[in-house]
């Protein structure tokens, strides 16, 4: 019975990380089909190879042995954070009518994701994609404004740009360091 509630919670743990076996097996020093076996039941990690899988994904060994919930390892957007800025540039900074506009829709349109985002419950590697496209549109906007938006602002929106960027940046630092770790 343990090795059943220990290759669910696994598996269940894998796919929420949207990782496949071989994914796992590679950052373990495993083959896929050890993972497969501990899956399926089949086999058992020892204690050591339980703690490396804990702190691979994030988890408590109680957690991938079946005595805990496990809990939903989402990386949280930064989009409110990116929000927060625009909006205390927009209410700080003195410029012309059609840029307290086009403030006001960027703050739209990032709350308008985010709740989407949430509601529609997207993937975390669509959540990334999203946020790095908010982030060079946002850039390019700016750009494109350039003589027309004052110099703080266009400060305030690569700023908000950048936060945008953290999380998908962590994410694609922790996969390559995963792979690297794997050779």
């Amino acid at each position: 019975m343990m090795s059943s509630s220990f290759g669910e919670k696994l598996k269940e743990v894998r796919k929420q990380h949207q990782y496949t076996q071989k994914n796992v097996a590679e950052a373990l020093f495993v083959s896929r089909k050890t993972v497969s076996s501990w899956e399926t039941g089949r086999n058992l990690p020892d204690i050591e190879t339980v703690n490396r899988l804990a702190e691979y994904f994030g988890v408590t060994t109680d957690e991938l042995l079946g005595r805990n919930k496990i809990k939903k390892t989402q990386i949280p957007s930064l989009i409110g954070v990116s929000v927060a800025i625009l909006l205390t540039g927009r209410l700080t900074i003195l410029a012309i009518s059609a840029m307290l506009i086009f403030s006001d829709l960027w703050i739209a349109v990032l709350i308008g994701t985010w709740l989407l985002s949430k509601k529609l419950q997207i993937s975390l590697k669509a959540s990334m994609f999203s946020e790095v496209l908010l982030a060079v549109v946002m850039w390019s906007s700016a750009w494109q404004n350039l003589f027309s938006m004052d110099f703080s602002l266009q400060v305030v929106y690569v700023l908000a740009g950048l936060v945008m960027l953290i999380q998908p940046v962590r994410y694609l630092i922790k996969v390559k360091f995963n792979k690297l770790s794997s050779l």
